[in-house]
């Protein structure tokens, strides 16, 4: 558990962060903020990300907007990693190297090593959180936001009070375990099962932010 804790963090920061203050450094293109803003090439998205396995390039095309979201919060979370292990040997960077997807980094290759561990369950994290976080904009077509929370009671008023649209975590979890658990899930090595670990365990972490 106490390896998540960074994780949790990492959440917390990017639920305070605003989006249109944001753009995606690898796509070097700038993510719609607004739901009227235009829709985004498919063709632009999926084929200027690099390294991407068939079936997440067929999401990619069916769902680009979506995908972008996801994208961003791979991004979001390599920023993080970094700052998490600035003081460390290692410290995500070699996992951010320009024009390329962290996930075809042969680092991410290693099994049980705790910094792979990590690095798999940000990404996770921040491609559900960056996911959910999108639906409740509006600025996805697939989604939207979650109906179920949208206020809480006064303590002092002992009234609702509206909590504005919150966060599709659902959803968000269930196109990043797709998205990142295809190139893993046709295998049945320890290797890749221990990926697909640290996928869920990163998603799970979203539930508790």
């Amino acid at each position: 558990m106490q390896a998540l804790c960074p994780i949790i963090i990492f959440l917390t920061i990017l639920g305070q962060t605003r989006m249109s203050s944001m753009r995606n450094d690898i796509l070097r293109i700038p993510i719609p903020t607004e739901p009227d803003d235009p829709k985004l090439d498919p063709n632009v998205v999926c084929r200027t990300y690099p390294d991407l396995t068939p079936e997440q390039f067929e999401m990619c095309l069916q769902y680009p907007d979506v995908a972008a979201s996801a994208i961003q919060g791979i991004q979001i979370a390599m920023h993080e990693c970094q700052h998490q292990f600035m003081d460390h040997r290692w410290n995500c960077s070699s996992l951010e190297t320009k024009n390329k997807n962290p996930h075809s980094s042969p680092f991410l290759s290693r099994a049980g090593f705790r910094e792979t561990a990590f690095a798999y369950a940000i990404s996770a994290a921040g491609v559900t959180a960056q996911v959910a976080k999108a639906c409740a904009m509006g600025k996805l077509v697939s989604c939207g936001c979650d109906s179920r929370i949208q206020g809480k009671i006064n303590p002092t008023t002992k009234k609702w009070d509206w909590g504005g649209c919150s966060h599709n975590v659902n959803f968000g979890e269930s196109f990043t375990e797709k998205f990142l658990d295809f190139k893993d899930i046709v295998h049945s090595d320890i290797r890749a099962q221990i990926n697909l670990h640290n996928n869920r365990a990163g998603r799970l972490v979203s539930n508790f932010v």
